[in-house]
């Protein structure tokens, strides 16, 4: 893992804004939950959506954002509960192929 990937799930688990070369986390409070994205080169590739009304979990959402590059999946393999890889040509996500669209991973 690279050191800025280091610093930015940090931020992104502790929930609090970061900006570092072509990496942020961005937090954005919406009615009823706050949402921390984690973006690289300004697309979103992790979203955890926490909940400030109610006592349900937080959702965890994670995407390629449209590039699926070592970049993008060394930043999301920082993500605990988040193991991405290719193999074959092929995307996987948690040992099962993927098509790099927003998927909500359960820890």
């Amino acid at each position: 893992m690279r050191a800025i990937t280091a610093k930015a799930i940090a931020a992104f688990d502790a929930g609090v804004p970061f900006y570092l070369d072509n990496t942020e986390v961005r937090i954005v409070d919406r009615p009823g939950e706050v949402c921390v994205e984690l973006l690289l080169f300004d697309n979103a590739i992790a979203r955890r959506w926490v909940p400030i009304i109610t006592d349900d979990p937080p959702v965890l959402e994670i995407s390629t954002g449209g590039w699926d590059t070592s970049t993008t999946r060394d930043r999301l393999n920082g993500i605990p509960g988040v193991s991405t890889g290719r193999r074959a040509g092929d995307l996987y996500l948690n040992g099962k192929q993927w098509d790099g669209k927003w998927t909500e991973v359960r820890a």
